[in-house]
């Protein structure tokens, strides 16, 4: 799981003039503690990316205190918390951060990595404690491909560093604009059909930790073979059907029956039969007299599911969706319709 170190101090997704309210007043703001806040903010991303962890957090946890309206260094906090495996102590942190800065996504996806975990660790106990929970540890399995496939970033909360304290070997930072953008198209898809509940809801987790809106949905669908009937197709009415009937009963035929109802109505049942081999032979039989019925397996109806999912914007969560699960396909559907569509 890579989780997402923030690049500056600073919140960056307010505009220059409301960076005052999201710094408490008991934070100092003159110009020389933003300094102070920024350099060592820098220093801090320094140390974690040259592999000095515990110098990292005893930084991060510092500015935390001095400067408690900043999410930058609650977000880098929980960066380092997970990567020592500590990922309670990475939620508690970020929880921190997004209370301060609601608005910003790093923390927000980052947090959503550290539940994933949180989960993946709680399937796997499980598992371990009765290994008959074969729903643990196919959650696990499902959750662990879920991380696996997320794309890691390396990208900071804001950039509104002054040049001179950019560090040289940090890579150029994504900015987070406040800027408003268009509103791109909206796109659905639907997932199915899905054999298991718990396989339709991981998806639907997984879609949701992409920003995504996510359903699971009940779909009806064919089982196993129930049985095999031999049959005469529907006549074109009841009377020719039953007429039918009674002369094959008068050759010698006694095993039918006319179907008065369903979607076999005024056809005439020649047989049915749990094994296969058994209708085959009936056919056969029914052919050497000169009659030309059919055999159709009649399949159990069993419940089955499908996800629905949409959003705004192709972006690259397709490819990740892909990764993730490769057994399934994402089918494309007018926005409004159910999830059964396509099928």
């Amino acid at each position: 799981m890579a989780l997402l170190l923030a690049g500056c101090a600073t919140s960056g997704q307010t505009a220059p003039d409301a960076e005052e309210a999201a710094i408490p007043a008991s934070t100092p703001t003159t110009a020389g503690s933003r300094e102070d806040a920024q350099r060592r903010f820098v220093q801090g991303v320094a140390l974690a990316r040259q592999g000095d962890t515990e110098q990292a957090i005893a930084l991060f946890e510092d500015l935390t205190r001095q400067y408690p309206g900043l999410p930058g260094p609650y977000n880098n906090l929980a960066v380092l918390y997970a990567s020592r495996g500590e990922y309670d102590r990475a939620r508690q942190v970020l929880l921190k951060a997004i209370e301060i800065q609601p608005a910003l996504d790093t923390p927000q996806e980052n947090l959503g990595d550290v539940y994933s975990k949180l989960a993946a660790q709680a399937y796997q106990k499980a598992f371990e404690v009765n290994s008959a929970n074969l729903r643990a540890e196919s959650k696990s399995q499902l959750i662990a491909r879920m991380i696996k496939a997320g794309s890691p970033r390396d990208e900071a909360i804001a950039a509104d560093l002054p040049p001179a304290l950019a560090a040289p070997a940090m890579p150029e930072p994504e900015l987070i604009s406040p800027r408003p953008r268009a509103a791109a198209a909206p796109a659905c898809y639907r997932v199915g059909p899905i054999t298991y509940r718990v396989d339709a809801e991981a998806i639907a987790a997984w879609a949701r930790l992409q920003g995504l809106a996510a359903e699971t949905r009940g779909e009806s669908g064919e089982g196993d073979v129930a049985y095999y009937q031999v049959y005469l197709p529907p006549f074109p009415s009841r009377e020719e059907a039953e007429q039918a009937a009674e002369n094959l009963k008068t050759a010698g035929l006694t095993d039918l029956e006319v179907m008065y109802k369903g979607s076999l109505q005024d056809g005439i049942s020649l047989g049915v039969y749990r094994q296969e081999a058994s209708a085959q032979r009936r056919l056969v039989q029914l052919r050497e007299i000169g009659i030309t019925p059919v055999l159709d397996a009649r399949r159990k109806e069993r419940e089955q599911y499908a996800v629905a999912i949409s959003g705004r914007g192709a972006g690259s969560w397709q490819e990740r969706f892909t990764e993730a699960f490769p057994d399934q396909t994402l089918q494309t559907r007018p926005c409004g319709e159910t999830a059964t569509a396509g099928r």
